[in-house]
């Protein structure tokens, strides 16, 4: 953090709008500072009644979502992907991916945290945002999490075998991945035309590497 931050605070006088770059830094700053200490604080002084809020509020979040889905529908779909109230589809992808994750190892250790319905709404809630999100490699680490969980519980044995049976048939998911939607009737939201392509994923990193290695690593530290 201290790394990121000092080389962060350096390049701020060479950013076309250093206001505003500065203003990104101290939030990040203030981010990493207080953040983790705020929540470590809550969370030894009632840990099961901060986890319920914290579950809960995350699932609000993704139901104001569909709300304005509905009421504004230009501020929750960029070219033509779901984004919620999160700005981007990746990011509710990921959003998803961390609280699902969250909610199978916390209702794990309270089971008496939230009830069968309440847990069975918050799948259902956090599957349909993945779902209009179109986040392909979201909901298929939710699905190799899931079924990892499931059979290390029965065994570490058999969730160990289950995980080298995943690393073996991943390359044949993927190359029949685009006739899996097919017969899901999943092609047009989860946009199976553009899964070799990689959704424009590839041309992304490609210019931001560039560009970084360009604009930070030169120029950023005054190189020439």
């Amino acid at each position: 953090m201290c790394l990121f931050l000092i080389y962060a605070a350096l390049i701020v006088y060479k950013n076309p709008e250093p206001i505003i770059s500065f203003r990104k830094v101290l939030s990040y700053f203030l981010l990493f500072a207080f953040i983790p200490l705020y929540f470590s604080k809550l969370l030894k002084e009632n840990p099961v009644q901060f986890l319920r809020d914290v579950i809960y509020f995350s699932i609000g979040l993704l139901l104001v979502g569909f709300l304005y889905a509905i009421v504004r529908p230009d501020l929750t779909f960029l070219v033509e992907r779901y984004n919620g109230i999160l700005g981007n589809p990746n990011g509710v992808g990921i959003f998803c991916n961390v609280l699902l994750f969250a909610i199978y190892i916390i209702t794990d250790k309270y089971p008496e945290l939230f009830t069968n319905r309440e847990k069975l709404f918050f799948y259902v809630v956090i599957g349909i945002s993945m779902i209009m999100a179109g986040t392909r490699t979201g909901i298929m680490s939710v699905m190799i999490f899931l079924l990892f969980a499931r059979f290390n519980k029965l065994s570490p044995f058999y969730g160990f075998a289950i995980l080298i049976v995943i690393a073996l048939s991943y390359q044949l998911f993927t190359d029949n991945l685009s006739d899996i939607l097919h017969s899901l009737g999943l092609e047009k939201s989860l946009r199976s035309e553009t899964i070799e392509s990689g959704s424009g994923r590839f041309v992304a990193w490609t210019f931001a590497w560039t560009h970084s290695k360009k604009l930070f690593l030169w120029h950023g530290l005054g190189l020439r």
